[in-house]
């Protein structure tokens, strides 16, 4: 008689296999109470000691409200069971956030005493809703931030590690749609973080394509690292940005996108906080994919349209112009490898080389279908030459001689360029069909047609077979159903006939759009700051008897300018700007503004974004107006930062008609 089972029979051995990783009270820390997680799980590894481990329970989402913190060496956060699917216990970050500063962070790892630190298969994302729209036929998954939780708050990553710490390991973690700049980011420190191994992850989506919306997928700046066997999908600013990190592996990692425009692949720009150092920096062996088309293939169909007109903007981008323009000046990156790399799909430039010394660039490869697309857009400096989209280019002018051609350190397939500044300011031709067929981790590229037609060839010959089965239905009905079908087929082919005249007219609309923006990309645009910018000064108070029109015209190498003031200048003013020829300064955070009314305030256009450095100079502005109660000055700021004091009025002078400018002019 068997009255029970013993604990090791493999029915029951069976049975708990099955369980997999449901939990036992015993064996993690369960997401309820949610009011009190937060500190339960802080205090756990806070009380834990070195070499703790918290486990959190599978399926379960912890809402927490304020970072949990490693505290001691060799501490683990991961789920039980170590799973690495939709199973892992997920973090999602749903503290206060208000006038753009809150609650970022899900896991921080940087700690003084965190060597060793693991964080193993759990998720992390930001507290959203998620929204069905629709474009046309095409449906698409969009996520929304709730009503009072900013996308872009300042402040951290997702997950942030690295530090003034060695051995850390983060490994099969998914990381999505930060609130901040990265989904992942490995800090330096006082520039001694230390061999992170960072492996077997996915990451993204991370950010949005919307003007600086955008965030990383993995952003390092940790000496003797590993990035490995990584998978980034959407991520918006570099896919994985390298920060100096010398000593640091990037390899056999695979990025792309979907439905959003990714800036670079893999981003090798900055020059902080390394000052450039990147010897021994490899990125190898990695899988660049730019967008693919998405608006169905027929068998005649080479290119398609991409719903999205999602790219990726540089592949790889090496040395700090590419990025930055001349914000670090001459300052060059130097010391890294690049090969072996392959890039597919649609971008604007495969490789791009400015301001670079010592790079090894070989061995990189187009596989798959490949398309090249992009002209100038808004953002784009009215002197800069945007360079014609293609796969390998080099601004020979601006990286050092041990890598000219024939030196063996570059592929011989790079094309010479005279301006490689600012490269992520061109934008993708909006719709046509430009885009490469292709797939991705994220799709196939099976055919619909063939399957359709099979099926279409099988109900046809079902239907006959019964037909002739039925015999006796009579010529009355065969006529009918031969009227019922010649009219459907009228009407299926009038149809056809409009949707398809529509369709192939807007194709040549598109065309010609891109041709026009294409013609526009590989013209020089003359050498000049602005053109025909119009300024609107009107009373803030009182009626609108005050109207100040000042017109600039192009003031690159002139060193005065005239314009005519119509009254003299009120104490209370708002600021109306317009438009120049060459696009909407308005957009995009061009236009700073501060003090309005009869507060102190400063007005200038800007290429590169202000006051970068915090040294009380504006870097890169163009021009500005200052508002006191009782004057307003004329201000002219030159290339190099120094801001030069205009004239000044007060209401009680008369206007001049002209006003020299002060100090240097731009040149």
């Amino acid at each position: 008689m068997n009255s029970g089972q013993s604990p090791h029979s493999p029915s029951v051995n069976r049975r708990h296999k099955e369980r997999g990783l449901s939990r036992r009270a015993d064996d993690c820390e369960p997401a309820d109470p949610a009011n009190t997680v937060t500190d339960r799980l802080n205090n756990a590894l806070r009380n834990g000691g070195a070499g703790y481990t918290l486990r959190l329970c599978p399926n379960q989402r912890y809402f927490i409200q304020a970072p949990i913190l490693f505290t001691q060496p060799n501490q683990e956060i991961s789920t039980v069971g170590y799973p690495k699917g939709d199973e892992r216990a997920m973090l999602v970050v749903s503290g206060p956030v208000a006038d753009g500063k809150g609650h970022t962070v899900a896991i921080d790892g940087t700690c003084n005493d965190c060597d060793g630190v693991k964080l193993r298969n759990i998720q992390v994302r930001v507290y959203f809703e998620k929204k069905r729209e629709c474009s046309g036929a095409h449906r698409r998954s969009r996520l929304t931030v709730l009503e009072g939780t900013p996308r872009r708050p300042t402040g951290a990553g997702n997950i942030e590690m690295g530090g003034d710490n060695s051995n850390q390991l983060i490994e099969y973690v998914r990381s999505f749609n930060p609130r901040s700049w990265t989904c992942l980011h490995i800090a330096e420190g006082p520039l001694t973080c230390n061999n992170v191994v960072v492996q077997n992850n996915d990451l993204g989506p991370c950010g949005v394509d919307t003007f600086q919306q955008w965030a990383d997928g993995i952003s390092i700046a940790c000496r003797n690292s590993v990035v490995r066997d990584n998978m980034i999908e959407g991520a918006t600013d570099g896919g994985i940005v390298v920060f100096g990190s010398p000593g640091t592996l990037i390899e056999n990692n695979t990025i792309w996108v979907l439905n959003q425009t990714l800036l670079g692949g893999i981003n090798l720009v900055d020059y902080n906080p390394f000052s450039g150092d990147y010897t021994n920096t490899v990125v190898r062996n990695n899988v660049i994919l730019g967008g693919f088309a998405n608006d169905g293939q027929t068998a005649s169909d080479t290119r398609g349209s991409n719903y999205e007109s999602a790219i990726i903007k540089i592949g790889i981008a090496i040395g700090p112009r590419t990025w930055f323009g001349d914000r670090f000046g001459q300052n060059r990156n130097r010391g890294g490898v690049v090969q072996n790399n392959q890039l597919g799909g649609a971008f604007s430039y495969g490789i791009a080389v400015t301001s670079a010394d010592d790079f090894t660039i070989t061995g990189n490869t187009l596989v798959a279908n490949t398309t090249f697309i992009g002209a100038k857009g808004p953002n784009c400096s009215d002197t800069d030459h945007v360079p014609t989209p293609g796969p390998w280019i080099v601004d020979w002018a601006t990286v050092g001689t041990d890598m000219n051609a024939g030196s063996g350190k570059m592929q011989g397939d790079f094309v010479g360029i005279s301006d490689g500044d600012s490269l992520t300011c061109v934008l993708p031709p909006n719709g046509g069909d430009f885009w490469p067929f292709g797939s991705n981790p994220s799709n196939s590229s099976s055919s619909s047609g063939s399957g359709s037609g099979s099926g279409s060839n099988s109900g046809n010959s079902g239907g006959g077979g019964g037909g002739g089965g039925g015999g006796g239905g009579g010529k009355g009905g065969n006529a009918a159903g031969i009227g019922v079908g010649v009219v459907v087929a009228l009407l299926a082919v009038g149809v056809i006939g409009f949707f398809g005249r529509r369709w192939w007219m807007k194709k040549q609309e598109d065309k010609a759009h891109y041709n026009a923006a294409r013609e526009m990309a590989q013209s020089r645009v003359p050498d000049r700051r602005f053109t025909a910018l119009t300024i609107s000064i009107m009373v803030k108070t009182g009626p609108f008897n005050f109207l100040i029109t000042i017109l600039f015209a192009s003031f690159l190498h002139v060193s005065a300018q005239t314009y005519t003031v119509t009254n003299r200048c009120p104490s209370a003013i708002e600021l109306f700007i317009g438009q120049t020829s060459e696009g909407n300064l308005a957009t995009n955070q061009s236009i700073i503004k501060t003090g309005l009314g009869t507060s102190a305030g400063f007005f200038y256009t800007k290429a590169n974004g202000g006051d970068d450095d915090d040294d009380g100079d504006l870097e890169a502005a163009r021009a500005g107006f200052y508002f006191e109660p009782d004057y307003w000055y004329y201000y002219i700021v030159r290339d190099d930062g120094d801001l030069n004091t205009g004239i000044s009025i007060t209401p009680d002078q008369p206007a001049p008609a002209c006003i020299p400018w002060a100090g240097t002019s731009a040149t």
